[in-house]
Order: structure tokens, then C-alpha cells, then sequence
């Protein structure tokens, strides 16, 4: 029942994020005094997925005793995704991470940048592969973190989210946005 409202809560902060995405920014946060060096806000990290391939993600930090959450993008897209969304979780009390899975592309002016070593290192991009990348995230923020994890996933990812949380006991729980029947039969 627990998962049941967090999983509602989740989703009426979507719909509020969806109606609030223009409102999006790309500067740094202020500081929190005068001597501390401006920290670029969301950060933008890197973190090895399973076969060594680097993952850029940006990482929305904010001292929060709830779940961390791990943001995975749709097809054909990027970290940038999550923008508007990512920061009303920080309203909320969530921190989270927003992953460049390696199945994805550019959108407006936004790299896919864990897409672009993909392909230059000669990797295979497809959504199922994917999985390993979203697997590397839940293990680097609960690494980092020490606290369970929400697994978003949206368009293809959140038809692996799923899996992921079935086999990962560091998954709490998972929201899954517009999934489809994309990997019959290799994933049943």
C-alpha cells in the first residue's frame, strides 16, 4: 500500500511538471556563502555502466532522508528529459539523477553523451541495451547514497524499470510512464 502512494504522489508531480517545462533554467543555483566556489546545479557526473562504457548523468542533489531517484529517458532522447521534472522532486524532498542511457539521441540543443561514446567505442545502442546502463545507476546512487531507490523510467525505459526493480533488491519501488511491448520475446 506504502508503494501504492508513493507511486501516485509521483505521478500528479508529472502531470504538475508537464504543465510547468518552460520554466526551465541553465544557471547555477547562488552559493551558500561567499567563500564556497558556485556549484554548477543540476551537476553533471559520469559513472561506469556494466561493459565499462561511461554514463553522464546529472545528478539534482539536495540533502533528503526519502528514496533517491533514478530518472531514465525515452527513446530517442537524453538527460535533458528531466529538467523541469527533476527539479520539482527537489521541491518535493527528492533527490535524484538523470541518466544518458546509451540508447538515445540529441534533443534541442542537449547531447545524448553517453549515446556519442557508444557509438564511437562501436557498442551496440539498441533499447535493450540500455538495461545495463540503468542497472549501473541503481548501483552507483545506492552506492552513494546508502538509501533505497524509485526507478523512473518513461517510453522504453520504463518497459525495463520493471525487470530492473524485479532483480535489484536496492530498487524500493519503480514508475513506469507509456510502456510498450518493445522487447517480446528476448524479455518476458
Amino acid at each position: 500500500m506504502k508503494s501504492f502512494w508513493l507511486l501516485l504522489c509521483l505521478g500528479i508531480v508529472l502531470v504538475s511538471c508537464n504543465s510547468n517545462s518552460s520554466e526551465e533554467t541553465d544557471e547555477p543555483t547562488a552559493t551558500e556563502s561567499d567563500n564556497e566556489i558556485e556549484k554548477e546545479f543540476p551537476e553533471q557526473i559520469t559513472f561506469p555502466s556494466h561493459d565499462g562504457l561511461e554514463i553522464t548523468a546529472n545528478l539534482y542533489d539536495i540533502e533528503s532522508e526519502k528514496p533517491f531517484i533514478v530518472l531514465c529517458h525515452q527513446a530517442r532522447f537524453n538527460k535533458a528529459e528531466y529538467h523541469g521534472i527533476a527539479e520539482r522532486l527537489n521541491e518535493l524532498g527528492f533527490a535524484c539523477m538523470a541518466i544518458d542511457q546509451r540508447s538515445g539521441g540529441p534533443v534541442a540543443e542537449y547531447q545524448n553523451e553517453t549515446n556519442l561514446r557508444a557509438v564511437k567505442a562501436g557498442k551496440e545502442v539498441d533499447y535493450l541495451d540500455a538495461e545495463q546502463d540503468i542497472r549501473a545507476a541503481v548501483a552507483f546512487a545506492s552506492e552513494k547514497y546508502k538509501i533505497d531507490i524509485i526507478l523512473w523510467g518513461s517510453s522504453y525505459s520504463s518497459s525495463l524499470v520493471p525487470c530492473v526493480a524485479a532483480d535489484m533488491d536496492e530498487v524500493l519501488a519503480f514508475v513506469s510512464f507509456s510502456p510498450g511491448d518493445y522487447y517480446q520475446p528476448e524479455k518476458e
